[in-house]
């Protein structure tokens, strides 16, 4: 399963240098950060924190993310990238207690709308599916049915009464 960002996005929004050093374990930068093992791996791994919050809530699942384009694509890719680099940053053992809190801040403002199924990426189906729809017999169909209540009106039964 490949992640919802590459290393070349996650570039593209933050620092090379920073994430060539975040991704090094020698304390000397790493060569090519696309390539990195470490920088692919923080990326499978926010992905898969997507993917897990997705099927939490069960309102989108892998698929319908991977045909995402526009903005809808740019908001997955910032979500994994931003998620990335908080995989990154938790490398190193000495976190002060605000990166901790910035780094909880940003997995409950990304995951947590997905697992509460919030409709974040506003795919067409997703937003037929909650819009509550009322069909049901109308007024003609209902006197065509021939029921026995339709007939006996005012004799047995109470008249009928249609909302509308």
């Amino acid at each position: 399963m490949a992640s919802y960002a590459e290393p070349a996005d996650l570039v593209k929004r933050f620092d090379a240098r920073e994430v060539a050093q975040l991704a090094s374990d020698t304390g000397e930068p790493v060569g090519s950060v696309t390539l990195d093992p470490v920088v692919l791996l923080a990326l499978e791994d926010a992905s898969g924190d997507i993917d897990s919050a997705l099927l939490a809530a069960g309102r989108y699942t892998a698929d319908d993310l991977e045909g995402l384009e526009g903005n809808s694509l740019a908001l997955l890719k910032r979500m994994t990238c931003e998620l990335a680099m908080v995989y990154l940053m938790e490398r190193r053992p000495d976190l002060s207690e605000e990166q901790t809190r910035r780094h909880e801040a940003i997995r409950k403002r990304h995951l947590e709308p997905l697992r509460q199924g919030v409709n974040v990426f506003g795919l067409e189906a997703t937003v037929e599916a909650g819009q509550p729809s009322v069909e049901g017999p109308t007024v003609q169909e209902v006197a065509q049915l021939n029921l026995i209540k339709t007939h006996s009106e005012g004799r047995y039964y109470p008249r009928r009464r249609f909302p509308y």
